[in-house]
Formats: structure tokens, sequence, C-alpha cells
């Protein structure tokens, strides 16, 4: 007759040492937790390591994703597949608008969604986005790359000169743009979205607007860059 196992017993003082865990309804233990998903940090090996070193509160790593669940936070891969790309995509070109030089890389932008809106994209959709909105912003942060050279700059006083440029980080998508701002104030004149920023005549048209609208023109030059 086969004997019978007896179920083993891993918890031989029989102390719960969760007994203490704060319920999911706890205000604090909800705000703790989400501070760390917008910082960024959602392992939950990692964020109940972080409670117990930071805050002496042991919770089992079972709890902490049972507590993220009834939150309503979800990992990147999760919140990626859930969102419509438009949506996706706008949170991306919001980012990327704060960076003209396109200094940041994509690791910064995700980074920027989540800490402004608390939502976690891959890293992999960031960057498809970023090569697709702005491609030759990763040439120009690429080691090695050729450098713009900066000059001195020099000016005498307000509307002494007005500098022109078109900006196609949305061509892509439809939205060229060229604007006007004031060389010694660096205040913005103008910006327009125009179907096509490199248009002599759309260029001319919206610079005798802006000599109406201020009632003169720059008292030394008016300077555009060479794709116009």
């Amino acid at each position: 007759m086969a004997s019978q196992s007896t179920p083993a017993n891993n918890n031989l003082t029989g102390i719960n040492q969760y007994k203490d865990c704060p319920k999911s309804d706890d205000e604090c233990m909800e705000a703790l937790i989400c501070e760390y998903h917008r910082r960024g940090v959602q392992n939950r090996t990692e964020v109940s390591q972080l409670l117990w070193n930071e805050h002496g509160i042991c919770m089992s790593e079972t709890t902490m994703a049972r507590h993220r669940k009834q939150y309503g936070l979800q990992g990147s891969g999760a919140t990626t597949k859930a969102l419509p790309l438009a949506d996706k995509r706008q949170m991306v070109l919001d980012q990327m608008a704060l960076d003209p030089t396109s200094q940041r890389g994509p690791g910064s932008i995700r980074e920027g969604i989540l800490m402004t809106i608390g939502l976690s994209l891959t890293r992999s959709f960031v960057c498809s986005e970023m090569h697709l909105q702005d491609s030759e912003g990763f040439t120009i942060c690429k080691p090695g790359s050729k450098k713009i050279k900066c000059g001195v700059l020099v000016s005498l006083g307000p509307h002494h000169e007005w500098l022109g440029d078109g900006h196609d980080k949305l061509a892509a998508i439809g939205f060229p743009i060229w604007g006007v701002h004031d060389v010694w104030s660096g205040k913005w004149l103008g910006l327009w979205v125009v179907p096509n920023n490199r248009q002599q005549k759309a260029i001319a048209l919206l610079f005798l607007h802006l000599i109406n609208e201020y009632g003169g023109q720059p008292s030394i030059t008016m300077t555009s860059d060479s794709g116009l």
C-alpha cells in the first residue's frame, strides 16, 4: 500500500510575514505604487524591494501584481497594444516638439511621455515613430556625424533683423511649417502651416502679411535659409 505524502511546509514558524501588508484600498499605498509607476519602476520585484527599503512595507510580488491591476496600472507592452495608433503617435510627436534640436533619444522621449501623461509605451514603438517622423535627428546625433558650426550672433535691437526658416518635422504627415522670429529678442513674429514651405510665392505672401501687421519691415535685413 502506497504511503500518503505529507505536503511540505515552507513556513515552519507559522508566522505570516505579510500580515501587516496594507490593503489595496489604502490611499497611501496606492499613491506610493502609482508614483513608482510614474517614475518608470514597474517590475513587481523592484517595487516590492523599494517599498521595504524606503518605507518598511513588506509586500509579496503576487500581492504587488494584484494591487497594480486594481489600480489600473499596466506595463508598457500592454499599454502600447491597447492604445489606438493615432493616440500613441501624438504622444511621441508632442514630446518631439519640445526638442527642436533633436537631441533627445527614444529613452528620453519615452520617459517624458510617462512623466507628463502617466502612460508607458515600449521603447521599440517610440523609436520606430521617431525614425518615421524625424529620421534626420538620428543622423545628427550619431557619433562622428558632421556638427553644425555655431557663430556669433549680432543684432542692434528689436526688428533690426528678422530670420525666416522652414520646419519639416511634421511635413511627412502633411504639416510643413514656416516661421519668422526677431533675431534680437528671439520672439516668434509668426508661425504658419503651409502647403509647401519652400514655395517662394507663399513665403512672400507671409512676409508681406508681417509687414502689414507690424507696420514696417526690419531696419536692416530679412534672412532666410537657402531652401527657399
